[in-house]
């Protein structure tokens, strides 16, 4: 018998044998995916506690000094920014107090507490600070209104630059300091009011228009991929077992640990291939509609999971080990590209990665299989 015919016969077997595991995975995906589930659920809403699609409330306090038209205007050109309209909505209140009493009932996010000379200081390079509260920072719209802060810090930090530019071209001829202040006053307004309020701000784009989908949706597949993923853990003992019965066996024949890998990758294969038909089935009741083309798609995901499984379990000295190497690397794909968080709660790193690694590879194919 060829060492060919004889590798052919043991995969055969196997399958066989991978018959009897069946019962438990199928008891083991179940209960997975119940608990991943149910803490995709909550992760979900821990993150999203508000509907980021919908124009979010900050408050703000306006003093009561000398400044009250340029404090008008400066309130008034960032609510005039395009976009503004559609993500935030600005609510004056008459008193810090009043403020941190909508903070702690949810009435808005964040508090801008204006202080004193604090427009006019922008317009004299001053630049007296303010306060910004925020009641609570772990959701994603604290992190959104986060980066619109310093988007508009950086849009400030702009109209300076250009205002000064102006400035320093009138002091350089011989004006008074009346005509100077005059001019100072005309560029400010100008340059504030007639060009940063062009400046197309933001855009909101709906998720569902961008070809993605819903977060229920989305991390429903988390669930599924992170399941198949962790039933290694009954796999790996059945795939070491099959490895040292073929090395033992097949030592006369010369096979290397390449056809272990070959044989161990084609039985994980078809393993998650046969417990990911419930989770298709049960997705398209769900939906009321079947993806027929969601089971040839879902075929190079699943072999790339089965091929770092089997790729563990060959390598790996023991069952503890190649179980703590699969923990840790499924945790690791599923944070950095699995869509495990949102991106804007990743290092700015891995969000520029992100795009090019396994995990975000692997989502997008069983979105569009199952969906």
């Amino acid at each position: 018998m060829s060492h060919i015919h004889m590798f052919f016969n043991f995969i055969r077997a196997n399958c066989k044998r991978l018959l009897h595991y069946l019962p438990s995975m199928f008891v083991s995906l179940l209960l997975l995916l119940l608990l991943t589930g149910t803490a995709g659920f909550y992760l979900s809403r821990h993150l999203y506690k508000e509907n980021v699609f919908s124009a979010i409330s900050i408050g703000y306090y306006l003093p009561q000094d000398d400044n009250l038209d340029l404090n008008q205007l400066g309130i008034g050109m960032l609510q005039d920014l395009e976009g503004m309209e559609e993500t935030v909505q600005l609510v004056q209140v008459n008193s810090v107090e009043e403020g941190y009493n909508m903070l702690a009932s949810h009435e808005i996010l964040y508090l801008i507490i204006v202080p004193e000379q604090f427009f006019s200081g922008i317009m004299d390079s001053t630049n007296v600070p303010l306060d910004i509260v925020v009641y609570d920072n772990s959701s994603i719209s604290s992190y959104i209104i986060n980066e619109l802060f310093m988007s508009y810090a950086g849009l400030l930090g702009t109209a300076q630059a250009g205002i000064y530019s102006g400035l320093d071209t009138t002091r350089a001829h011989e004006f008074t300091p009346e005509q100077i202040r005059e001019l100072s006053n005309r560029v400010n307004f100008v340059y504030l009011d007639r060009v940063m309020n062009k400046t197309n701000y933001m855009k909101t784009i709906q998720a569902e228009d961008a070809g993605s989908v819903t977060f229920t949706q989305h991390y429903a597949a988390f669930a599924i991929i992170l399941s198949l993923c962790f039933l290694a853990f009954l796999l790996i003992p059945y795939l070491q077992g099959t490895g040292n019965g073929i090395c033992e066996c097949m030592k006369l024949y010369h096979l290397n640990r390449g056809h272990i890998l070959a044989a161990n990758t084609l039985h994980t294969f078809l393993a998650l291939y046969i417990l990911f038909l419930p989770c298709y089935i049960g997705i398209s009741i769900w939906m009321g509609h079947a993806n027929l083309n969601g089971l040839l798609t879902i075929i190079p995901a699943l072999l790339l999971i089965a091929l770092l499984i089997a790729g563990i379990a060959t390598f790996s000295r023991s069952t503890f080990s190649a179980n703590i190497c699969l923990l840790f690397v499924v945790l690791v794909l599923a944070y950095c590209g699995g869509g495990l968080l949102p991106d804007v709660l990743l290092p700015k790193v891995i969000q520029q990665i992100r795009p090019y690694l396994p995990g975000t590879y692997v989502m997008q194919i069983f979105c569009h299989a199952l969906y």
